[in-house]
């Protein structure tokens, strides 16, 4: 019912497994619907990656389209699911994929940026 509400059919199984597998390396929690957002956002980077040039007049509204909800609600899920990450998860994991040291909080953009990247590459 969840795949169905959210239109994940539409999505290829094999980035999104790949995308899921990413955020849980980093550890950032499955129950969070942060967890879900950043899955199909960087699941539609990876897919066209000139997107996340227009995060918020493309994806935002791309993943709130899918899960039923709203522009502002994405964003602030996807920031709170970072900052989660960012004092809790595997900061070593997201070093290793981005092949330098973050000194910083990466922005919602940074982070799918460098999750897609990580993934297009594997």
């Amino acid at each position: 019912m969840i795949a169905q509400k959210t239109k994940l059919e539409e999505l290829p199984e094999s980035i999104l497994n790949q995308a899921r597998n990413a955020l849980v390396l980093l550890r950032i929690p499955r129950s969070l619907k942060g967890f879900r957002y950043l899955t199909i956002a960087t699941v539609l980077v990876v897919l066209v990656p000139e997107r996340l040039e227009r995060i918020t007049k493309e994806i935002y509204p791309e993943v709130a389209r899918r899960c039923g909800t709203k522009s502002s609600r994405v964003e602030r899920c996807m920031r709170k699911a970072i900052n989660r990450f960012w004092e809790a998860g595997n900061r070593e994991a997201l070093d290793q994929m981005a092949g330098y040291h973050l000194d910083k909080r990466p922005t919602n953009t940074e982070f799918i940026d460098l999750v897609s990247i990580y993934i297009a590459n594997s």
